[in-house]
C-alpha cells in the first residue's frame, strides 16, 4: 500500500477521486499515526495493490489538487442578529 505525507482530507471524496483512476484492487484511504505498532509522524495509505510509475503519479496528482471545502462559519444567534440590527438603529 503506497504511503504519502499526512495532509487535511475528505476522505468521502478523495475515495471518489481515486476510484476514478481504477487502481488495482482499490478499496480506500487512511490516515494513520503507527506503523508496527509504533507511534510515526501521521501519514496517508491508500489501500490498493502494486502501482506502477504512473500510477503512483496519478495519485500523487489526486492528492496534490484534493481540496477539502472550507467549513460554513456558524450563523450568528438570534440575539447576535437583534443586536446587529439595534446597532445599526433598526428596531
Amino acid at each position: 500500500m503506497p504511503e504519502f505525507p499526512d495532509q487535511p482530507l475528505d476522505h468521502f471524496s478523495l475515495n471518489k477521486e481515486l476510484a476514478r483512476l481504477d487502481l488495482p484492487d482499490f478499496t480506500g484511504s487512511s490516515r494513520l499515526s503507527r506503523r508496527d505498532g509504533e507511534a510515526v509522524d501521521p501519514y496517508v495509505v491508500i489501500k490498493c495493490g502494486e502501482l506502477s510509475q504512473e500510477q503512483r503519479a496519478s495519485v500523487e496528482a489526486v492528492l496534490a489538487a484534493h481540496k477539502i471545502p472550507e467549513p460554513k462559519p456558524p450563523e450568528p444567534s438570534l440575539g447576535d442578529r437583534i443586536a446587529a440590527l439595534e446597532a445599526r438603529g433598526v428596531r
